[in-house]
Formats: structure tokens, C-alpha cells, sequence
């Protein structure tokens, strides 16, 4: 008896048809998988925010006295300690990075918790986890004010140029990933420019002319804030050259010694 086999078009045809069901079920079982590993990540976070009621219990029976509040604990991977190093006792393995902060005996969050594949942030029962910590960071930048007066602006009849110190905006979660800088003639925005060190020039502009310059400082998670400034260009007209003396005879194609007299308004 003759036994069949399978031809080469269905062998391909059993390929092509897992191929299929591995592109589609992949990312459906990574994403379950996901999803329950963020789901008890979240509950080593909550886990830990629970902890802090021994923290404060302790602490009262140590020192004899009610913890002063605000206080942060802060995790690096072997434990999370106030800046005493009396640490949260907690089930679980130990973040590597961020803090927990007690603003007040009812108010305790978690911030930027991570172990270095998840991160988390929020209250009891309010946790979110997502992971990158940059996508935990609601908040805008934060203006240093004491760099304010580090800010350079130089005119000409035509340019501005502006020269800012990087640290002008600072932002704990994210850091500042950069800034963007808009020029406004009125209302009209004219320009628009990402800072490179050390400055920039804006070129072209109206001589006599008040322009606002709108600094933006950018966050690693695309929150921003801005701050204005405002700067006009010189008037000047063409100047009037004349020479002061006149030398009649060049020395190797020079003039030696001839002043010239620049005036303009």
C-alpha cells in the first residue's frame, strides 16, 4: 500500500497559517503578561505605602515624640530610609529608586517608584504604573528665579541675540530635555528656534523694533513652561565715513596711518 505524504504547497500553506497566529497571539500573550506584571508591581507599591504605619508606629515608640512631618524615604535597591536611615519594613524586593513621602499621618504617596522595570506613583489604592517614570511626570518645569538675571540679550539694528544659562528651568522627575525658543513681533510669531550653546542670533528683524522673546523649557515628558522677555533692536542710520588725513603715498599697497572718522545716530 501506497502511503501519502505531504505535498510542498501544504507544508507552506501550515506555515504561512502559524506564521499568521504567531503575529497575531505574540503580542496578545506579551501583553497579558504585561499587564499582570504591572498589576503586582502595583501591589509592592501599595504594599510598601501600607508599611509606612509601622514606620510612624515605631518611630513614636523609639523617640518618644510624633514624627515631624513632612518626611521622605528614599529606596536605592537595599532599603528605603528617611535621612535618619531608620527604614520601612515591607514583604517584597526593595525599589531601586525613588521615595516615599509622608505629607501628613493621612497623606502618604508613593513617587517615581521603580524596580528598574516598572515605575510607580500615587496613593493608596491609586497607584500608577507604567514602564518609564517620564510618563509618571505631570507636572511642568520648575523656573530657578535666582538664574533669571543670568539671562543675556544683545541687539542689533537687524539681529538678537540671546544667550541663557542651562540650568535656568529644573524639573526632579524628568530633567529638562531642553528648550524651545519663540520670538513674537506683536502678536506674530516670527521665529521659532531650539537653544544650542552658548546663543542664539535671530537675524532679519526690523531696526527700532520691540520684540518678545518667549523662553520654553521642555520636560522628559513633554510638559512645559515659559517664561517672556522683551528686547528692541537699535536704530541707527547709515554711517558717514570720512578720513581724518590723507595719505598721498602707499607703502606696499597701504596706506599708512590713515584714520578714518565713523559717525551715526
Amino acid at each position: 500500500m501506497k502511503k501519502k505524504g505531504f505535498t510542498l504547497i501544504e507544508l507552506l500553506a501550515v506555515i504561512v497559517i502559524l506564521s499568521i497566529l504567531a503575529l497575531i497571539l505574540v503580542p496578545i500573550i506579551s501583553n497579558v503578561i504585561d499587564s499582570a506584571k504591572k498589576a503586582a508591581f502595583k501591589e509592592t507599591v501599595n504594599g510598601i505605602i501600607e508599611s509606612v504605619d509601622n514606620y510612624v508606629g515605631e518611630y513614636v515608640l523609639k523617640h518618644q515624640d510624633d514624627l515631624v512631618y513632612p518626611v521622605e524615604l528614599y529606596c536605592n535597591g537595599s532599603t528605603c530610609e528617611d535621612l535618619n536611615g531608620e527604614a520601612l519594613e515591607f514583604k517584597g524586593k526593595v525599589p531601586i529608586s525613588g521615595k516615599v513621602i509622608l505629607d501628613s499621618s493621612s497623606i502618604i504617596r508613593a513617587d517615581l517608584i521603580s524596580d528598574g522595570v516598572y515605575c510607580g506613583s500615587g496613593t493608596k489604592g491609586n497607584v500608577e504604573v507604567f514602564s518609564n517614570c517620564s510618563e509618571l511626570d505631570h507636572t511642568a518645569p520648575i523656573i530657578d528665579e535666582s538664574k533669571l538675571s543670568d539671562i543675556v540679550i544683545l541687539t542689533t539694528t537687524n539681529t538678537l541675540t540671546l544667550s541663557i544659562p542651562l540650568d535656568l528651568m529644573y524639573d526632579e522627575e524628568t530633567n529638562i530635555t531642553g528648550y524651545d525658543i519663540d520670538l513674537y513681533l506683536g502678536n506674530n510669531k516670527v521665529s521659532s528656534m531650539q537653544y544650542t550653546e552658548p546663543n542664539i542670533t535671530f537675524s532679519g528683524l526690523l531696526n527700532n523694533t520691540e520684540y518678545k522673546i518667549v523662553i520654553i523649557g521642555i520636560n522628559g515628558n513633554k510638559g512645559k513652561i515659559s517664561i517672556d522677555r522683551y528686547a528692541t533692536t537699535l536704530d541707527m542710520t547709515k554711517p558717514t565715513i570720512t578720513y581724518t588725513n590723507n595719505p598721498t603715498e602707499s607703502v606696499n599697497g597701504y596706506f599708512k596711518n590713515q584714520t578714518l572718522n565713523v559717525s551715526y545716530t
